[in-house]
């Protein structure tokens, strides 16, 4: 392990903010934000906190959800999703609110509402007919920068695609009716087969890193389904995927929102690798009990732009205390990179952060 240097604070870059979140300074660690959050992923050993913002996305305009769900990210010019709708790949609308930066699928026209029909009503696309591989031509310089992690995203998953299809209530009552189940099974094992299709392209041609599925699995209380449930219906699906993922030498960050701690233990099942949830969460319980085996994301703290430089010391220093635990790493989550902060707090979470991972403090 590495020890700390001070000659390591001299500033390497400032990384811009997402919109509306502040910019980050990168410091001269002794290895790239990649290769730390790596590390961290594949040995749970790393030199400094990793960030979800050492993952750079890579999600093609051509493959629609990306356009539907506002999250085209290739290197090309910004892509504004049209107020009156974007169709993803199976031609369900999605609304896109700038607001929060987020899409839903416009309500009350189901796209079927028996699920016995799925396959009569449901096209599926077909992956080989789009333009990989000038697709990774026109995105190379936006992918050849060796700083960040590769990222792609499957939006989305099993359960979100349900209800993509149906509307919540007729994906929910699906998802339990014994007389439907199997036309669940059926349409998830053709899902789980289109995926790992993505995942394969993904790898080929853009040399991913990480591979983000998106499947919300509960509300701001609770689950929406029990874990039994989704052990039989989702579980298989998604254990497919991040498999083959693994076989390929991905990463597999698990988006699930809602206050789902109860249910990491799945997510453990499954082989993730990574949860990005929100903080409705008891993140400090999960991190002490399945931290060796998944990477929680979890959230700085919200002290202010008018906090003083003591106010952030200590503050770091109690996060460190609580989250950076050797052989348990944590990264930053995606939410922490629109809390109100000075830039100090970045500075003074790397230094800590540095120090104990290599047996300083």
């Amino acid at each position: 392990m590495k020890p700390f240097n001070t000659e390591e604070m001299a500033p390497l870059c400032v990384q811009p903010g997402f919109p509306g979140a502040p910019s980050r300074t990168l410091w001269h660690s002794p290895c790239t934000p990649r290769e730390n959050l790596l590390a961290a992923i594949r040995t749970k050993e790393c030199l400094f906190l990793p960030n979800v913002l050492d993952m750079r996305g890579m999600n093609p305009a051509f493959l629609l959800d990306n356009r539907a769900r506002g999250t085209v990210m290739d290197g090309g010019e910004p892509f504004v999703p049209d107020p009156a709708g974007e169709r993803d790949v199976f031609g369900v609308e999605w609304i896109y609110d700038p607001e929060i930066n987020g899409s839903m699928v416009r309500p009350g026209s189901p796209l079927i509402e028996d699920i016995e029909d799925w396959e009569e009503a449901i096209q599926f696309p077909d992956p080989s007919q789009w333009d990989w591989a000038g697709q990774a031509k026109a995105s190379q310089e936006y992918l050849s920068d060796p700083l960040w992690a590769r990222k792609s995203t499957i939006f989305t998953g099993f359960f979100e695609r349900l209800v993509s299809f149906m509307d919540f209530e007729n994906a929910a009552v699906a998802m339990v009716d014994e007389d439907s189940q199997p036309f669940v099974h059926g349409l998830f094992d053709r899902l789980a087969d289109l995926y790992i299709t993505y995942v394969e392209h993904f790898k080929e041609h853009f040399s991913i890193d990480i591979l983000e599925i998106h499947d919300d699995w509960g509300s701001q209380t609770a689950p929406l389904l029990s874990a039994d449930t989704l052990r039989e219906m989702v579980l298989p699906y998604l254990t497919r995927v991040v498999h083959r993922a693994h076989e390929l030498g991905v990463a597999v960050e698990f988006h699930s929102c809602g206050k789902i701690e109860c249910l990491v233990p799945l997510m453990v099942e499954a082989g993730v690798d990574l949860w990005m949830g929100q903080d409705v969460n008891d993140k400090k319980t999960v991190v002490d009990t399945w931290g060796d085996q998944l990477i929680v994301e979890v959230e700085a703290p919200e002290l202010g732009e008018d906090a003083t430089d003591e106010e952030i010391w200590e503050a770091a220093q109690a996060f460190a205390d609580e989250f950076i635990i050797p052989g348990k790493p944590v990264a930053l989550s995606i939410y922490s990179a629109a809390r109100a902060n000075r830039p100090l707090l970045t500075e003074a979470l790397y230094e800590i952060s540095r120090k104990k991972l290599c047996g300083e403090e």
